[in-house]
């Protein structure tokens, strides 16, 4: 059974969208065929959230893919060296933290204040065992977005991701998750409205936590696409999560809704 805590915590930047050319030894293809269940789900999410009154202040995507599980001393080389020239807007650095002696961490960064978006690309290879003569190497691509979005915005972004999403993301490797607040009505508590939440994104059931100011419920909408991830054998796609601020009911409450992942494997 996924837990809850693996299910929200832990992630505080999530998935820069990018068309990628990755080096062919690693097996990518150029294909915009993925793109429309990402871009449909984080519309879905959004809109819906929208209409349900909820301001969103923020947005995120997180994507893990691994590249390749063989790969040689060269291949990861000629990848790093590659990845890094494709994408000069970003800050590359190797992380000082990172064990030296099974692998290589390289990460690259940028941020738009303007925009309010942080993007995170990280590129990983390790060795599985000491003795081993190949790599493990994999990609995380991340992106945050923290500025509160109007209607016209949330648009715009979704035109952005639209037109420059990873042919390899999909609903089975990629988190998406929003971050807004909310009125609460007299007299309802943050049970009632995580309810109501579900019911808008036609969501059954799966898990359901209620306290006296924290809900959440993980569930299945068809109105999302599988993920290939189940509770109690049951499909799992959607997460919504609601914690009210302050004592008594009525006010605000903080709202996450998100498609789930666990984050315990990234």
């Amino acid at each position: 059974m996924v837990s809850k805590k693996e299910l929200f915590g832990g992630i505080a930047i999530l998935t820069f969208v990018i068309v990628s050319t990755i080096n062919p030894n690693f097996g990518y293809s150029e294909s915009s065929s993925q793109s429309e269940p990402i871009t449909h789900t984080l519309t879905t999410l959004l809109d819906t959230a929208e209409q349900e009154n909820i301001e969103v202040n923020s947005w995120h995507t997180y994507t893990r893919e691994v590249v390749d599980k063989e790969a040689s001393e060269r291949d990861v080389q000629n990848w790093l060296n590659e990845m890094s020239r494709d994408y000069p807007q970003l800050d590359w650095k190797e992380d000082p933290n990172w064990n030296e002696d099974h692998g290589i961490k390289r990460i690259g960064k940028n941020e738009d204040a303007s925009t309010g978006m942080q993007e995170r690309m990280t590129l990983v290879a390790y060795q599985p065992s000491p003795n081993s003569s190949t790599y493990t190497a994999y990609v995380l691509v991340e992106q945050e977005h923290t500025n509160a979005l109007n209607e016209n915005q949330i648009g715009q972004q979704i035109e952005m991701i639209d037109e420059a999403i990873y042919p390899w993301q999909t609903p089975e490797n990629t988190y998406l998750r929003i971050e807004g607040e909310a009125k609460v009505a007299e007299g309802d508590s943050v049970t009632d409205q995580a309810e109501e939440l579900l019911n808008a994104y036609d969501g059954n059931h799966i898990e359901q936590l209620s306290e006296s100011t924290f809900a959440s419920i993980s569930a299945h909408s068809s109105n999302l696409p599988k993920t290939g991830l189940t509770t109690n054998g049951e499909d799992m796609n959607l997460q919504i999560a609601v914690r009210q601020e302050g004592r008594g009911l009525g006010g605000e409450t903080n709202v996450t809704i998100g498609t789930p992942i666990i984050t315990t494997e990234y």
